[in-house]
């Protein structure tokens, strides 16, 4: 099983996901919640097009070289998401 690493970045009100394994793939929920549940649809439904369409499906790099300092305003729960995966089959 493929893990895909998700960033949750606060912006405008917002939770944005962005995917650095996977160039495209990218979504937003109005709460952490809901930002999370975004993102499982979002790479799911990312990977199975890519499948689909016979492209290929880029192995998730490392956790280590995605780690970044998180901006010190964030809320406690986006720099811990930071550090949660998103889990694909």
């Amino acid at each position: 099983m493929a893990v895909y690493y998700a960033g949750f970045i606060p912006t405008g009100g917002v939770y944005a996901v962005l995917f650095p394994d996977l160039p495209g793939c990218n979504t937003e929920g109005a709460t952490m919640e809901g930002a999370f549940a975004m993102a499982i649809e979002a790479v799911s439904g990312h990977v199975e097009a890519m499948a689909d369409d016979g492209d290929a499906i880029p192995a998730p790099e490392e956790l280590a070289d995605k780690l970044v300092t998180a901006h010190p305003v964030a809320p406690a729960a986006a720099r811990d998401a930071l550090l949660h995966t998103m889990a694909c089959k």
